[in-house]
């Protein structure tokens, strides 16, 4: 197990904060039940959508712009696979530590037009929590703080789940956690704002109905 809580956190916190401000930049990218599991490799999800619609015949899962996991999705469901993947994904992230973050969950109706994005999160008061698919080639456990970001990380070899939470729409600031985080929705956004390239449109989608939930559960 590799463990840092000095050395280079600056530079480790930086480094997962940017990766996941670059996976937002261009793909913002778990009611029913919905279920993880897995360790060293395959990790399988099942996941209900709280608005899906029914023209969304299956769901990818990106890595690198190219198809990783395809899933077919019914009454509002998916549940998908994620394998091992490829060594060419792999980037070093820290001193030895190799991963990768997955691109995100896409949404294509049955003639394979994508219709938009499946994120995962919630809003509580002003603070947003996003969830992150995360793959180390070893196990890790890395804490710090700096520059108002905080790094509380840790897991086995495989697919991992991060947590970003955050009151910064540019998640600029904020904490970067593995601890299991409740009342986590899977959320459809439109893919209208994503094909232009304009995040904050399917953000602001996304947000808008977690806050109407919020309401409900109340």
């Amino acid at each position: 197990m590799k463990t840092k809580t000095h050395k280079n956190r600056r530079n480790f916190a930086k480094s997962f904060i940017m990766a996941a401000v670059v996976l937002l930049s261009v793909s913002f990218t778990a009611c029913k039940k919905n279920e993880d599991s897995g360790s060293g490799g395959g990790y399988q999800i099942t996941a209900y959508v709280e608005n899906g619609i029914s023209s969304i015949a299956t769901v990818k899962a990106l890595l690198d712009g190219t198809t990783l996991a395809t899933a077919k999705y019914s009454n509002d469901s998916f549940s998908i696979s994620l394998p091992v993947p490829g060594s060419q994904h792999l980037e070093e992230i820290e001193d030895g530590f190799n991963g990768c973050f997955l691109d995100g969950f896409y949404a294509y109706d049955g003639s394979g037009n994508m219709l938009g994005l499946i994120l995962y999160g919630k809003m509580e008061g002003d603070f947003m929590t996003l969830g992150e698919y995360v793959y180390a080639d070893s196990d890790f456990e890395f804490h710090g703080s700096e520059d108002g970001v905080t790094v509380d990380v840790s897991g086995k070899k495989g697919w991992n789940l991060f947590y970003m939470i955050s009151d910064d729409p540019d998640f600029e600031t904020g904490t970067l956690t593995t601890q299991k985080q409740s009342n986590m929705l899977w959320i459809f956004a439109s893919g209208s704002s994503v094909a232009s390239s304009k995040l904050h449109s399917a953000v602001s989608m996304g947000l808008k109905f977690m806050k109407i939930k919020q309401i409900e559960n109340k």
